[in-house]
């Protein structure tokens, strides 16, 4: 409620009194041009509402998920998996045919194999050579510790060879970067993939968020927010990951990302109710916001009229309205009207119109 009140200088006849109180019962007050008093209007401070909350609707996506393609391609020869089952690290997904690979790494193995034994007789060769080093010539010296360099580069080749064959191999079986839900698999057992060609698509949804859309008062207390995901009987609480620093001109809201982390209900994909709720928790008092100075104070008017000029805590705004510590609900504030008064004035309040 608002009221309008003067500084009164001492007594005052009854009639100016009961004069005022016929004023307040106008539509608007009207003071007099020649009347030089101070004119305040007042606010009585209400109980902040314990929560603010409106509902939007979302789709909850994954933080993070993958894409699995063919790297070189080939034909299926298995699938492992149905969408929907849950995957580890490493679980296959898609076997290709690797025939050719697999002979090809039996190639590389056998010519390591050689390479293996090869610097092994020429080590041999080259602990007799030196055993002996006074009796050989120089260049059969040289041509041993020669021997030797060769079959060990030989040697690094040959393994070099056999971990190429060993990826091309692996390569074959397409499986999951990490553990979570394989969401999809396009492939058929006797489709021929491309390579970069995508085949299946995995999620980890330990981690799910929504977008939602913030409104200013929303932003505003972004600090006192708080977030709830519902969907059917579930209920899960969000926290906020990302909010936009500027709202989108078209709209004026803030884009902004809520993060859930209790999924054991909730999918990737699934459509879901978002409460975004403001909390007024360690609110004393809401009032307008033309009650507060810039020093962060606001005048006080007490059960006897006296006004008194107090230090408040601000906590946040919302809805045009400020929340703050240190008034009280059913205190009146001073919205207007402020600058002349000193402390212990005394303020007849009158009614005025909204």
């Amino acid at each position: 409620m608002v009221y309008l009140g003067r500084v009164v200088w001492g007594t005052r006849p009854v009639m100016l009194w009961v004069s005022m109180l016929m004023m307040a019962c106008r539509s608007s007050i009207e003071v007099p041009e020649s009347d030089s008093r101070e004119r305040v209007a007042v606010e009585v401070s209400e109980a902040p509402p314990e929560v603010t909350s409106r509902i939007v609707s979302g789709v909850l996506d994954p933080v993070k998920d993958s894409t699995i393609a063919a790297t070189r391609g080939g034909r299926i020869i298995r699938l492992g998996l149905d969408p929907g089952e849950r995957v580890n690290v490493g679980t296959p997904l898609v076997w290709l045919d690797d025939r050719e690979a697999q002979a090809n790494l039996k190639i590389a193995s056998g010519r390591l194999a050689d390479a293996e034994a090869n610097l092994e007789a020429s080590e041999l060769k080259m602990t007799r050579v030196e055993a002996v080093a006074d009796q050989v010539s120089v260049a059969e010296y040289d041509a041993a510790r020669i021997e030797q360099d060769r079959a060990r580069a030989l040697l690094v080749t040959a393994q070099a060879q056999v971990d190429l064959a060993s990826a091309v191999l692996d390569d074959h079986t397409l499986r999951a970067p990490f553990g979570g839900v394989l969401s999809s698999l396009t492939g058929e057992v006797g489709e021929m993939l491309m390579p970069g060609q995508a085949v299946a698509r995995v999620v980890d949804d330990s981690e799910l968020e929504v977008e939602v859309r913030l409104l200013a008062d929303e932003v505003a207390q972004l600090m006192q927010s708080s977030f709830v995901i519902e969907s059917g009987d579930v209920s899960v609480p969000a926290v906020l990951r990302h909010a936009a620093v500027a709202a989108e001109p078209a709209t004026l809201t803030w884009p902004a990302t809520l993060l859930v982390s209790q999924t054991q209900t909730l999918r990737a994909g699934m459509p879901v109710r978002v409460q975004i709720g403001v909390t007024t928790e360690g609110v004393d008092a809401v009032f307008s916001m033309s009650a507060l100075n810039e020093a962060g104070q606001v005048w006080v008017v007490g059960a006897d009229d006296r006004v008194s000029l107090r230090d408040v805590q601000l906590v946040g705004e919302f809805g045009g309205q400020l929340l703050v510590k240190g008034v009280m609900p059913g205190e009146r504030v001073v919205v207007h009207g402020a600058q002349a008064l000193e402390e212990d004035e005394i303020v007849v309040v009158l009614e005025a119109s909204p």
